[in-house]
C-alpha cells in the first residue's frame, strides 16, 4: 500500500462528502481506512519512542485521518436518513432516485432500507389515527364541492315570484356547510452532524514562547505533495502543500526528506526562520 496516497485519497474523499449530494467511493473504502490506521499505528509502535519528533507527526497524522474517516461516515448517514425521510413522508414508490441509490454501499443500501422500515413504523405507531382521520376529511370536503359543482342552477327571481303567487311550496335543502380549505402538505425537517476542526495557525505566526527557538536550526525545504498538519519542534502547527516552499526545524525538515515528500533547497542555510 502507497500510505501517503491513500491518506490523501481519504482526506479528499472527505472533502468532497462535506456537500449535499451523495458522491459515489470506492466499495472497499473502509477497509483500505483500516488498513491506512493500522500502518501509521505499526510505524509508531516501531518508532517506540513518544517524545521524538516523527513519533509526534505519525500521532497527529493518525489522528488527522482518523477525523476524517468519521467525517465521511457521518455526512454519508445523514444524508441517507434524509432520503429515507423523505421518500416515507411523500409516500413514494420508487424510493431513492438509481443514480442515488447505485452510489450506496452495500452496507448503506440496508442502513437505508432499515431506516425507512423503521420510519413507516413508527409512523403507524405514533400518528396513523391523526393522519387517517385526516385523509377521510379531505375526502368529504371534496365529495361535497363535487356534489355542489353538479347542482341546478337556482330559480330566476321572475319564476320565484310565479310559483309564490300561485301557491305555498314545498321547502328545498339549498344550504351547504362552508369549506375549510385543507392544507395537506407535510413539512420535514433534516439535520447532520459535523464536527469541527480544530483552529489552525500559519506556519509564519510565531509560537507562544520565542525564547523555546532561539537556537533552532531550520532548513528550507520544497513540498512535493499535500500534507496533513502536524506540529513541528518548534511547537508551531503546520499545514503544508504541493510546491510550497517553507522553512522548517531542522528534524522536521529531515524527516519529511526521508521519506521522499519534501526536497531541500539546494543552496539553502540553516537559520532561523524570518518573523
Amino acid at each position: 500500500m502507497d500510505l501517503d496516497k491513500t491518506l490523501e485519497e481519504i482526506k479528499q474523499t472527505a472533502r468532497r462528502e462535506r456537500g449535499r449530494d451523495l458522491k459515489p467511493i470506492p466499495s472497499d473504502f473502509y477497509e483500505t481506512a483500516a488498513a491506512a490506521v493500522k500502518e501509521l499505528e505499526a510505524e509508531m509502535i516501531k518508532n517506540g519512542r513518544p517524545r521524538s519528533v516523527e513519533y509526534k507527526m505519525l500521532e497527529d497524522e493518525l489522528s488527522s485521518i482518523v477525523f476524517d474517516i468519521e467525517t465521511v461516515f457521518m455526512k454519508r448517514v445523514g444524508k441517507i436518513v434524509e432520503r429515507a425521510t423523505s421518500t416515507a413522508f411523500t409516500n413514494s414508490k420508487t424510493g431513492l432516485l438509481k443514480k442515488d441509490y447505485d452510489k450506496l454501499l452495500a452496507q448503506e443500501r440496508v442502513l437505508y432500507e432499515k431506516v425507512l422500515s423503521a420510519i413507516g413504523e413508527s409512523r403507524d405507531s405514533m400518528i396513523s389515527e391523526i393522519t387517517d382521520d385526516h385523509d377521510a376529511s379531505a375526502a368529504s370536503n371534496t365529495n361535497s364541492k363535487d356534489a355542489d359543482k353538479k347542482a341546478p342552477p337556482s330559480d330566476k327571481p321572475k319564476d320565484l315570484e310565479k310559483k309564490m303567487s300561485s301557491g305555498p311550496q314545498p321547502a328545498s335543502n339549498s344550504g351547504a356547510a362552508p369549506h375549510l380549505p385543507v392544507d395537506s402538505s407535510a413539512n420535514m425537517m433534516s439535520g447532520s452532524v459535523s464536527k469541527s476542526a480544530p483552529p489552525v495557525s500559519s506556519p509564519s505566526q510565531k509560537p507562544e514562547s520565542s525564547t523555546n527557538i532561539i537556537n533552532e536550526k531550520y532548513v528550507s525545504v520544497r513540498i512535493l505533495k499535500d500534507l496533513p498538519e502536524f506540529m513541528g519542534e518548534d511547537k508551531r502547527t503546520y499545514r503544508l502543500h504541493e510546491n510550497e516552499v517553507v522553512q522548517l526545524p531542522h528534524a522536521n525538515a529531515q524527516l519529511l526528506i526521508k521519506r521522499g515528500v519534501a526536497l531541500r533547497i539546494p543552496g539553502s542555510s540553516e537559520g532561523n526562520p524570518e518573523s
